[in-house]
């Protein structure tokens, strides 16, 4: 009888020399160490899937709280020069927010015609209108905002570099005459002609400083700046938020607009532009193409300051407000 050769372990690897039940035998094992590891793999897994259960539970549903805010904030609607359509979409949109508050960030009225003089760029074009058909526009439109908005509490108006028209005519008319001057813009200007105090609308002049801000023509609503706007560069939204150094809405640009960054004095703040209201390609653009975008701003303020601003675009003569609103009914 020949002695029993030892096998390598490549060949117990192949099963050279292994009779079947040993194999069958080691096959045995290999599953039941595959199962254990399984077993053990499956037991991770529940226990870390419960130890992190806790951080994605939802909430349950909240309702607006008493205190809570909803703020609408318009820029740009240019009078004569309001694009109807536009104007209508937010209009209807209004009917179903129901807000509290509505910021206009100025240039409501055109301020054209003879006022016109005082637009350095394309001047002939900014006279193809009256400066009375102006004033009829910016009230109809003033009279379907308070009518779509019957629980309106506050409403702010901006003055805009085109409202500022009216002082600086005045001015010049009244050879510079301080007195004569006050009297020709209690006349025509924007507040008069607008009846804003009657419609208990707050009128902020680009000139005075307002809500202790440092510079003028600004105010402060809770933890966010509303100006007009200080410029109109490609980056604007960047350049406001850096030059105010705080969260701001402006206007001016008629570009819908958003930037974001943290700071180590203010901590994390942002800058957002609505665009505008008023038609797109105007008569002294000429051939070149408007980079403007309709739309307007919706801010949601807490109790606590918090706030959320969402910019609600009209494109194509229709707004996304509508599908948001079933969306998360």
């Amino acid at each position: 009888m020949s002695p029993k050769r030892k096998l390598t372990t490549s060949q117990l690897r192949r099963g050279d020399g292994v009779s079947d039940i040993d194999k069958i035998k080691q096959l045995k094992k290999k599953v039941a160490r595959l199962e254990s590891d399984n077993e053990s793999m499956q037991r991770h897994v529940e226990s870390a899937r419960k130890a992190n259960q806790t951080t994605f539970l939802p909430k349950k549903k909240t309702r607006r709280l008493k205190d809570d805010w909803v703020r609408i904030v318009i820029g740009d609607g240019h009078g004569s020069s309001i694009d109807k359509t536009v104007a209508a979409v937010l209009l209807n949109d209004l009917k179903t927010i129901e807000a509290d508050e509505i910021v206009a960030l100025g240039d409501m009225m055109e301020c054209g015609g003879f006022l016109a003089q005082h637009f350095t760029m394309g001047y002939v074009a900014q006279t193809e209108y009256t400066y009375e058909a102006d004033i009829a526009a910016a009230n109809q439109f003033f009279d379907k905002i308070m009518e779509s908005c019957p629980k309106l509490k506050k409403f702010h108006y901006l003055e805009g570099n085109h409202e500022q028209r009216i002082e600086k005519w005045c001015v010049t008319q009244a050879l510079r005459n301080k007195h004569d001057a006050e009297f020709l813009l209690r006349q025509i200007g924007t507040e008069h002609v607008l009846n804003l105090e009657t419609r208990g609308v707050k009128y902020y002049k680009q000139v005075d400083y307002h809500d202790g801000v440092s510079i003028p023509g600004t105010i402060k609503l809770g933890n966010c700046f509303f100006t007009h706007g200080i410029t109109a560069c490609k980056h604007a939204a960047a350049n406001h938020a850096e030059k105010l150094g705080g969260n701001v809405v402006y206007g001016h640009t008629h570009r819908m607009d958003a930037w974001r960054t943290n700071t180590v004095s203010a901590g994390r703040i942002g800058a957002w532009s609505p665009g505008c209201l008023c038609k797109r390609q105007r008569m002294w653009h000429h051939t070149k193409p408007s980079m403007w975008s309709h739309g307007y701003l919706l801010q949601v303020v807490s109790r606590s300051g918090l706030f959320q601003t969402i910019p609600i675009e009209i494109e194509n003569n229709q707004s996304m407000l509508a599908q948001f609103t079933r969306t998360f009914k």
